[in-house]
């Protein structure tokens, strides 16, 4: 019997969790708080929760719900302590697939609907202040979400190939870095 104690530069501390948690997504905040957005919480419908973890008490706290419950979904940051959610697999079908979300407040207000469904995408904010979708489930496709708007549009040219779960990177002269992702047939 081998034991095996986790330490990462003696970082690593267990928590208590309120629930089981999965198929999330979650950004830092400014302030040092973690926020969580939705997710699988090991019950039978996804969940809409938006919680906030104070890494001084340890906690979460729940301080907002979206319009639906949602996972495999991303969040990115933007300014003024923004977030938009976009994707993933919804509880309700007529529930808006983009909310923007106040880290602070947990405030939640409408944000778009993405020319293609998106769920196991990625997303990142660019320098402009607008986010950039690529792939996810049986998708290619690119298209961009622009703040001023709130209106998403697909970029002419896609992905070669379909992909799931890459990683989306914005890169020092503003383009944006595509790597990996499943890609199924």
């Amino acid at each position: 019997e081998l034991t095996v104690t986790p330490q990462y530069r003696d970082r690593y501390l267990p928590l208590a969790t309120p629930e089981p948690l999965q198929y999330h997504a979650a950004l830092a905040a400014r302030d040092g708080a973690v926020i969580v957005f939705g997710g699988s919480r090991g019950l039978a419908t996804m969940s809409e929760a938006i919680d906030r973890f104070d890494p001084a008490t340890r906690r979460f706290t729940r301080i907002g719900s979206m319009a639906s419950g949602r996972a495999q979904h991303t969040a990115v940051a933007l300014a003024d302590d923004l977030a938009l959610v976009v994707g993933g697999q919804v509880s309700l079908s007529n529930a808006g697939f983009a909310e923007l979300v106040d880290l602070r407040t947990g405030a939640v207000e409408p944000a778009g609907w993405p020319v293609r469904p998106r769920s196991r995408h990625a997303a990142v904010a660019l320098a402009d202040g607008r986010v950039l979708l690529v792939g996810g489930l049986d998708s290619a496709s690119v298209e961009l979400w622009d703040p001023a708007t709130r209106r998403f549009r697909l970029v002419a040219s896609g992905m070669q190939n379909a992909r799931e779960y890459p990683t989306a990177t914005l890169l020092a002269d503003g383009r944006g870095l595509i790597v990996g992702g499943d890609h199924v047939g």
